[in-house]
């Protein structure tokens, strides 16, 4: 069984990958939120916190919300999607991350 090495990731020779969005509405420009490094470090640590893994098996990455053909939605105001992964070295702790993700998203809504 592949152990976490020293930086607190798995081991190269078995990952496995859990990816999700996540979508928010802010009160400045979408672009102003995605360059924003606090909001982005609260959103990398909110994922980490949930999915109960080091920082280091977290990233993000910003996405200004917007149409197929990228405008904004003006009626939805300003959405930015957070496209997440978070790397684990089992099957089993893959599993139970998304079952614990899948809930927190029930209940957020």
């Amino acid at each position: 069984t592949p152990a976490p090495n020293s930086t607190g990731e798995p081991s190269a020779e078995e990952q496995y990958l859990i990816s999700g969005t996540l979508t928010m509405e802010v009160n400045t420009s979408a672009e102003e939120a995605c360059k924003d490094a606090d909001l982005e470090q609260a959103v990398l640590s909110a994922k980490a916190k949930v999915a109960n893994v080091e920082k280091s098996a977290v990233t993000v990455q910003c996405v200004d919300g917007g149409d197929s053909n990228g405008r904004r939605l003006q009626e939805t105001g300003n959405l930015i999607t957070w496209i997440y992964q978070i790397i684990v070295g089992s099957e089993d702790q893959a599993k139970d991350i998304v079952s614990l993700i899948e809930a927190k998203n029930e209940t957020a809504m």
